[in-house]
């Protein structure tokens, strides 16, 4: 594995474009030496990580490789990830499937991405002037006894924001799916406008047992998800308690979490796009559920 000169310069303040991702780093192989990589800071080593597994992440999902190809560089992966103390498990892998290889490869990019130090391109607003906020002492109660799962949601600004939307629609609680960041961080609490005071938010590392648990308490799991059998949001017939879950914003919901869930509802798209953010595409499907049932 040689080091090519010409990749050594990042796009911008640390960060590497899409284009450049794909251009630079063929995913053949890893661009530096055992040697090279551990003469470096640790975010540089991470960033370099991070660079060559979005190469990766954009041949799979332009089509560009082989799946069988990807076992082999999963070795190198794991290798890699050694040099720098990391261990990693591709045992979870369905070795045929497209998602499951894209899920795998996005968790990696993003823990990279983290031990970077560096944000994920989020604006850094004020705080909003309002005024009209209830500023009584009473105890926060939910309106209808709805659930919120949040399946590996990357955006710091987008969890803030569904925890807003969860109190201004009454639902009952988020539960925060594996690296799902939550009310420790600091960008949810500034976006959330302080509502993750009062609003519960539940981590859950392992995000199928968490929901499993809930479904033999008589919650259904309800998919929020663009799959053939999805209902339209406002034909549906809300139960009148469930689990709403929500996808990673690059890959949707994860395989596992899709075996677990009882029915699928979708928002119907009448543009060139298939889907909405998730923060706002949570705040049609929250204010729906609430006006069933206020």
């Amino acid at each position: 594995m040689s080091e090519e000169r010409n990749n050594r310069t990042p796009q911008g303040k640390g960060y590497y474009t899409q284009s450049s991702a794909i251009k630079q780093l063929p995913m053949q192989g890893f661009p530096l030496t055992q040697k090279r990589l551990l003469s470096m800071p640790q975010a540089r080593q991470h960033k370099w990580i991070k660079k060559w597994l979005e190469g990766i992440y954009y041949n799979i999902l332009n089509g560009q490789t082989d799946l069988s190809t990807l076992p082999g560089l999963m070795k190198q992966y794991q290798l890699i990830a050694s040099w720098i103390g990391i261990q990693h498990s591709s045992e979870n892998i369905d070795k045929n499937s497209k998602k499951s290889w894209l899920e795998c490869i996005s968790n990696l990019v993003h823990i990279h991405q983290q031990k970077t130090n560096i944000g994920r391109h989020e604006n850094d607003f004020l705080p909003n002037v309002r005024v009209g906020d209830i500023t009584s002492t009473a105890v926060w109660t939910p309106k209808c006894n709805y659930g919120v799962a949040l399946d590996n949601i990357r955006s710091a600004f987008n969890v803030g924001s569904i925890f807003r939307t969860t109190d201004g629609a009454g639902l009952a609680f988020l539960i925060l799916g594996g690296h799902t960041p939550g009310k420790e961080n600091l960008q949810v609490k500034k976006t959330s406008m302080k509502t993750t005071d009062w609003i519960p938010g539940i981590h859950a590392a392992a995000l199928k047992d968490s929901l499993t648990e809930y479904r033999q308490k008589g919650y259904p799991i309800i998919g929020i998800e663009t799959t053939e059998n999805a209902k339209p949001y406002h034909l549906f017939q809300w139960p009148e308690k469930a689990i709403i879950v929500f996808g990673n914003e690059e890959y949707g919901i994860s395989n596992e979490v899709l075996l677990l869930c009882d029915e699928f509802v979708h928002i119907p798209m009448f543009g060139f796009k298939n889907s909405i953010n998730i923060a706002n595409a949570y705040a049609v499907i929250a204010f729906n559920i609430a006006a069933q049932f206020n």
